[in-house]
């Protein structure tokens, strides 16, 4: 595993805010889809950049994940 000070500074900030999603949603692991969902709302992220390249928009991506993470029992207290 890549120690987080090894991290970019926007890759941390991904991270950080993938666990306030992870919170907020009330689920008990980070996953891919997480992390996915916040690198796509990045403004001038790389995920964004790479969709714009591909003459794409990342708005059908968006949707079916807050679709899929909000359709996921919430397990934590809160």
């Amino acid at each position: 595993m890549i120690p987080v000070e090894k991290l970019t500074e926007q890759a941390r900030q991904a991270l950080g805010r993938s666990q306030d999603l992870l919170l907020k949603l009330r689920h008990n692991a980070l996953d891919s889809e997480h992390l996915l969902l916040i690198l796509l709302g990045q403004r001038d992220g790389l995920v964004p950049m790479a969709f714009k390249h591909l003459d794409a928009s990342p708005a059908p991506a968006l949707d079916r994940l807050q679709r899929d993470l909000a359709a996921r029992p919430a397990t934590l207290n809160g």
